[in-house]
């Protein structure tokens, strides 16, 4: 439930109010639910969820690679030495736009399988996965 959530919360944020969008028009979180299972039906509701499941391995794996490795640096390699917090949020921040510069575009992609597909859109250019 949590996946379908995100999904129908990025269709809401994607909406700029332009009335050549053809794109359905949500009045809140329940319409959106509403709306994206009846038009495509509960699998509509797991739009993009492969690129969110790929993202968030991705991310906290990449995350805790950086942090450790860094920390470890920081260390000069002895692992009994104590760090100072802000030292910790120094690391923890340069890992995590690390991380966030090389995931990016696994998220752009998650927003884009999260849009409905608009008439406008010929079928063989809509997404219809990962790849």
């Amino acid at each position: 439930m949590a996946l379908s959530f995100f999904n129908v919360w990025t269709g809401l944020h994607v909406q700029d109010g332009a009335v050549t969008d053809q794109r359905p028009k949500y009045q809140g979180l329940t319409h959106a639910f509403k709306t994206i299972y009846r038009q495509d039906g509960i699998l509509g509701l797991y739009r993009g969820s492969s690129a969110n499941v790929v993202g968030a391995g991705l991310s906290w794996g990449f995350y805790f690679f950086f942090y450790n490795a860094f920390k470890f640096q920081a260390q000069d390699g002895d692992l009994k030495r104590q760090l100072s917090p802000l030292m910790h949020m120094l690391l923890a921040s340069c890992a995590g736009v690390l991380t966030l510069s090389l995931t990016n575009p696994i998220w752009v992609i998650k927003t884009r399988l999260c849009l409905p597909d608009t008439e406008s859109v010929p079928s063989h250019m809509r997404y219809k996965g990962l790849r």
